[in-house]
């Protein structure tokens, strides 16, 4: 295992990736709504049915 020092910013970028991966999987399957933001920056909540509810919409208007 490398020290932290030697960690690429490729590597820790692949690593932040397959972290944010498998928690998304992970809450899924346990039945879990997950809260992201989308392409057009809206903050939304994906629950497991695949419904998705918008949280904060990005409008600044």
């Amino acid at each position: 295992m490398k020290h932290i020092s030697e960690i690429t910013i490729g590597e820790l970028n692949n690593a932040v990736k397959d972290s944010a991966e498998n928690a998304i999987s992970d809450s899924k399957e346990k039945g879990l709504p997950v809260t992201y933001k989308n392409d057009a920056g809206q903050l939304v909540k994906e629950y497991p049915d695949g419904r998705i509810e918008i949280i904060e919409d990005n409008d600044n208007d």
